[in-house]
């Protein structure tokens, strides 16, 4: 009789030892998942969230603006993509046009073509020859 008392209430005490480490477990999780997302380095979250020239444009940033202005902008760019206030990933257009909206004025490097009788050639290149020509 002893036996058959004991039984269950084993059972009723693995049953609450394993929903107590199963909350363990979880809170575990989660806290991990939380410290993982304050270690999260602002620019890598920024860079993985860009997409085609916008990396390009990100880089003349980083070049033109280094220091404390750049951590400043790139902090609150991760922060923005996280809460959803701008949409990832981010284009080129959007990035640029957020940095001129901040007062910050990058300059991208560009070159010119120049296409005449069905070849494309760079305006240096283009130069050259007319003033050889001449």
């Amino acid at each position: 009789m002893i036996e058959a008392l004991s039984e269950p209430v084993d059972t009723e005490l693995e049953s609450i030892k394993k929903r107590m480490l199963a909350k363990l477990q979880k809170k575990i999780v989660s806290d991990r998942g939380e410290q993982s997302e304050q270690k999260l380095d602002p620019e890598r979250y920024v860079e993985s969230n860009l997409e085609g020239k916008a990396v390009e444009v990100f880089e003349c940033f980083k070049q033109q603006y280094p220091g404390r202005v750049y951590r400043i902008v790139v902090e609150a760019l991760a922060k923005a993509m996280k809460n959803g206030a701008i949409p990832t990933p981010l284009d080129a257009t959007t990035l640029y046009s957020i940095l001129l909206n901040i007062g910050l004025r990058v300059r991208l490097p560009s070159r010119i073509y120049v296409a005449k009788k069905g070849e494309v050639k760079d305006f240096s290149e283009y130069l050259r020859e007319k003033l050889s020509e001449e």
